[in-house]
């Protein structure tokens, strides 16, 4: 019988051998990359244990209580403390078994049930990696009728994604776009009211696939004055201790940056090991951006950033405008397969990682894949 577990992201039930523990796997259901447990699970078909043996009891979350008597267990069932997630073994120090498999009358809660000790979720943790444009608006066609500049750039944007695809040879398919409306006043328009020049109107948003199964969202705000940097946004498997971010390290200097962490120092431990990481997290960011109608220069205030978004995985988000490959030609507009190896050096690094704590989701810059996040998050607190 194999071990049972469920997708740290959509809570869908998994059966691997054992042969498979420690190693990386997608779930079927919401396309989520997760480990396999290493804790094995023995059968306990054909077992039999004496009504006074003590048992140890294991939570989904990896807390641990006991010995205790079997009775104290069936009634931390009646109490819905425990659930068909958790592991038993029985003490000296035997095998760990399914909790339904031994008590297997008492447990009537197929679907996981939060740990009453663990602390509370919040709902950026149930955000999905996948099907992130499900949650967020789309502009409606009177806005589209009054706002026609928005809709050619969106367009424009379109055939730059389209372009980008087919040269990618199939590494990279899209999922889906749509256009998003960033403000909701409805005096738009007067003088003296709606976006400021330089704050943007809507954005431009696109699903994107990479060969290995993760999605990942393309967004191009838009503003008065037309196209505004874009930026990269993709939840990734992994625990984050603390959000992390890569600032420009002087007002003066584009062509470099300083990792931080959430406090704003550069001493952190995430931010440290962030720094000293053999994998190109943020080679080719561009700091300094011009406008495509060259009416303005934006710098960019920030160029990476990585947020803990619960349990078992996290927000890594980049804004760039231009990139280069590694015999130094420019890529098209956006960089597609650029982004897709900036996400895996990052995916790599927060696999390798392992600093005690826990992290809060605190945005250190402000981005519009953040305020989507909190879209997508308040629609699933509804």
């Amino acid at each position: 019988m194999g071990n049972r577990f469920p997708c740290p992201n959509c809570h869908a039930q998994h059966r691997f051998t054992a042969a498979l523990a420690g190693k990386m796997r997608r779930c079927a259901d919401c396309g989520f990359f997760f480990r396999v447990p290493l804790m094995p699970i023995a059968s306990a078909e054909g077992r039999d244990w004496p009504p006074d043996t003590l048992w140890r009891l294991r939570m989904g979350s990896g807390r641990q209580f006991g010995p205790v008597r079997r009775e104290v267990i069936q009634e931390w069932l009646r109490e819905h403390r425990a659930n068909a997630d958790c592991l038993v073994s029985p003490e000296p120090g035997g095998e760990w078994y399914q909790l339904e498999d031994v008590f297997g009358g008492g447990v009537n809660h197929p679907r996981p049930v939060a740990d009453p000790l663990a602390p509370e979720e919040t709902p950026a943790a149930r955000i999905p990696a996948s099907g992130l444009l499900d949650f967020l608006p789309e502009m409606t066609a009177t806005r589209r009728t009054h706002s026609r500049r928005l809709v050619r750039g969106h367009q424009e944007v379109l055939r730059d994604l389209e372009r980008e695809c087919g040269a990618s040879e199939g590494m990279v398919k899209c999922c889906g776009t749509k256009l998003v409306p960033l403000t909701h006043r409805r005096d738009i328009g007067q003088r003296g009211y709606g976006p400021q020049p330089l704050e943007a109107e809507a954005a431009t948003v696109a699903a994107f696939r990479g060969r290995q199964g993760s999605e990942f969202y393309a967004i191009v705000p838009w503003g008065r004055l037309g196209r505004m940097p874009h930026e990269f946004l993709s939840i990734l498997p992994g625990q984050l201790p603390s959000p992390v971010a890569l600032r420009r390290s002087d007002e003066h200097v584009f062509g470099g940056g300083c990792w931080i962490g959430a406090s704003g120092n550069a001493d952190d431990v995430t931010a440290v090991a962030a720094a000293r990481s053999l994998e190109s997290l943020a080679d080719g960011v561009e700091w300094e951006w011009f406008s495509t109608n060259r009416l303005y220069s934006m710098v960019l205030v920030w160029g990476v950033q990585g947020m803990p978004l619960g349990s078992g995985k996290f927000a890594h988000l980049m804004q760039s405008a231009r990139h280069e490959n590694f015999q130094g030609e420019p890529l098209p507009d956006l960089g597609l397969l650029w982004y897709l190896e900036k996400q895996r050096a990052f995916f790599k690094f927060a696999r390798r990682l392992s600093v005690p704590g826990e992290g809060g989701t605190q945005v250190l810059f402000g981005c519009c894949g953040a305020l989507f996040l909190g879209l997508a998050a308040d629609a699933l607190r509804e």
